[in-house]
């Protein structure tokens, strides 16, 4: 009996979706690229735990996919923090900066 109920679950996840039975396209839709966001902040410890990851990935990740970083801004600190994000992209050096105020927020300046 349990390896009726667990082959018909197995065929059912194997189904594929059918344009016109299990969805419809939207007329006029263009594709967009696939978008990966960051939401973050320079003074949270949890993406400051995570940011190594994200640079590792950033390196292999396909090129057909954009990356973008949003800081969250929902204390004063935080506030701050954002507005140093945004001038760090003005200035065009993203790639050297954020790895070095994460650093520095949480190892340098304990």
């Amino acid at each position: 009996m349990l390896s009726v109920m667990g082959s018909s679950v197995w065929a059912f996840s194997l189904e594929r979706y059918v344009e016109g039975v299990h969805y419809e396209k939207v007329a006029g839709a263009e594709r967009k690229p696939d978008t990966v966001m960051e939401f973050f902040s320079f003074g949270c410890p949890h993406c400051n735990h995570l940011e190594p990851l994200v640079e590792k990935w950033l390196k292999t990740k396909p090129e057909a996919v954009q990356f973008t970083r949003v800081p969250a801004a929902w204390n004063p600190r935080f506030k701050v923090l954002a507005k140093l994000y945004y001038v760090i992209v003005a200035l065009g050096i993203e790639d050297k900066a954020v790895p070095a105020v994460f650093d520095y927020l949480h190892k340098q300046n304990q």
